[in-house]
């Protein structure tokens, strides 16, 4: 089950360049920032990976940025970034 994608901060929060974009099984650290292109526009979420003890959670799918209903438990939304 998946939960709808979560809605973009203001614009305040955007920034030029995206992060690269986040990779199922990749292995992230705290803090690391990550794009989720998942939505059909050129502003593109990007979120950062919680500190300890959520970390080992930030690399599972189940807690892909954006997407699934636990996401929220490992990554913390940041902004949108122009992925143009």
């Amino acid at each position: 089950i998946t939960t709808p994608a979560p809605t973009p901060p203001p614009t305040s929060g955007t920034v030029t360049t995206c992060p690269p974009q986040y990779v199922v099984g990749q292995t992230y650290a705290a803090d690391d920032l990550v794009s989720n292109d998942i939505y059909e526009s050129t502003a593109t979420p990007y979120f950062k990976c919680k500190p300890f003890p959520f970390t080992a959670w930030c690399s599972q799918a189940a807690y892909e940025p954006g997407v699934t209903i636990a996401w929220e438990q490992a990554w913390e939304l940041m902004g949108v970034c122009d992925d143009e």
